[in-house]
């Protein structure tokens, strides 16, 4: 027996299956949260980079501070 609603079942299971169809139908909105998501995921990235680069400069002025990269050197002779 054919039921009345094969045709819509088939066309839901379709639209399921294509994700970027369902996403686009169902929840409209869910590209610009997924860029807005993408945008901060690469900006945590770079602050991160940023992070780990100032704290290589902390670590450097600390040490410059305790003369632990100051390097001996005789004094030219005139």
């Amino acid at each position: 027996m054919k039921s009345n609603f094969d045709g819509q079942k088939q066309e839901i299971l379709a639209l399921i299956n294509d994700e970027t169809r369902f996403k686009q139908t169902c929840f409209p909105s869910v590209f610009d949260l997924e860029k807005c998501i993408q945008a901060c995921e690469e900006n945590v990235k770079k602050t991160q980079e940023c992070a780990q680069g100032l704290e290589k400069w902390i670590q450097t002025g600390e040490d410059f501070i305790k003369g632990e990269d100051f390097i001996d050197v005789e004094p030219e002779e005139e």
